[in-house]
């Protein structure tokens, strides 16, 4: 955990976005998860969509579609990190990826030597003694410089709504330098050489060195306190921690009651809405039962008026059918009473036509 919050601040001072941005929009797959938290536990980063001429950006590495190249690196070594980008695609260096190009910037071997010769800082640090931890207990309650008292003071007159990040911040450094100076009264300070800094203008050094500063004071913060005690150690009140643990505890039920409150408002407006929806479906439901009822009785007349209609024409198409087989029958008679008379009609002129060569008749 110490190990991410040191690393944040080292990205919040090179002014590096902690959101990494990233042109590839396909799924992550496991391999790429796993990357993601190796990254986590080592406390490295990735380098693109970070730094330099990808910052913000985060190029796609591969068939112009997926980002699948990357340079990782540690926070420290973003100070001499001078240039990173990704190059366009070439295919004689590759079939589908394209070119990291990124740039180290070291000292000369003159400038190391010049550093290390004649510009030594000496900066103090703590190491905690598990012996001493009752004289440091001691020498905390005591607050012989009433620094706590200012501390307690401070905390009374933050409100929990009007409290902002700024005043937060200041409250935990202000308890960060109290408990450093308890260490420095309880434990012997030891000196120690500072690393060789590469000489830099004037102000990017200022900004260097104030950071450089700012890192060791958090880290002999964390060294000196105590995050083990002996078993047959006492604890004692602190009223600092105390403190901010009852802010912690009213801060988040202020928030669960805030939040509860909401909740139930939203639900009750849902249930209404829901009633609402039910009263109108109910109300069409009546309606088109009563226009559906309404219209039966004209239907079933309708049905049967239908029904005595296609009963009378199967009635008379019967009685067509059966006037029409009398009528043949007729004609068939008639025809055959016709051809009888014929037959037995007397035919005078016979001798006539033959005399006249005509046709028989």
């Amino acid at each position: 955990m110490m190990i991410i919050f040191f690393s944040y601040l080292h990205l919040k001072d090179k002014d590096i976005p902690l959101e990494r941005c990233s042109k590839d929009r396909g799924r992550v797959n496991k391999y790429g998860n796993m990357l993601i938290e190796l990254c986590k536990r080592s406390g490295i980063y990735i380098c693109n969509g970070r730094l330099f001429a990808d910052k913000h950006i985060g190029c796609t590495t591969c068939k112009d579609a997926s980002l699948v190249d990357y340079l990782i690196m540690s926070p420290c070594m973003f100070d001499i990190t001078s240039d990173f980008g990704i190059v366009d695609f070439n295919p004689m260096f590759s079939d589908v990826h394209n070119r990291l190009y990124f740039s180290f910037s070291f000292p000369s071997s003159n400038s190391l030597n010049n550093s290390h010769n004649h510009t030594i800082n000496s900066n103090t640090y703590i190491r905690w003694d598990s012996t001493k931890t009752d004289d440091f207990t001691q020498v905390l309650t005591n607050d012989t410089g009433s620094s706590l008292q200012q501390l307690n003071d401070i905390l009374n007159s933050i409100e929990i709504d009007t409290a902002t990040s700024e005043s937060v911040n200041g409250l935990v450094n202000d308890l960060g330098r109290v408990l450093l100076d308890t260490a420095e009264t309880v434990f012997a300070a030891k000196d120690r050489q500072s690393i060789p800094v590469h000489v830099k203008p004037r102000k990017q050094k200022e900004r260097d060195i104030a950071r450089i500063h700012s890192y060791i004071e958090r880290k002999n913060i964390i060294r000196a306190l105590p995050f083990s005690e002996p078993a047959n150690h006492r604890v004692r009140e602190r009223p600092v921690q105390q403190e901010l643990e009852n802010i912690s505890k009213q801060k988040e039920e202020s928030a669960s009651r805030i939040n509860v409150q909401e909740y139930e408002h939203k639900i009750q407006e849902l249930e209404d809405q829901v009633i609402e929806k039910d009263k109108t479906v109910k109300m069409v439901q009546d309606l088109y039962y009563m226009r559906s009822t309404e219209f039966t009785d004209e239907i079933e007349t309708l049905k049967n008026e239908k029904s005595d209609l296609h009963s009378k024409l199967q009635f008379h198409e019967n009685s067509i059918k059966q006037l029409t087989a009398e009528l043949q029958n007729l004609r068939h008679e008639n025809y055959m009473l016709s051809s009888s008379q014929n037959q037995q009609r007397p035919n005078h002129n016979r001798h006539y036509n033959n005399r006249r060569g005509g046709r028989f008749r």
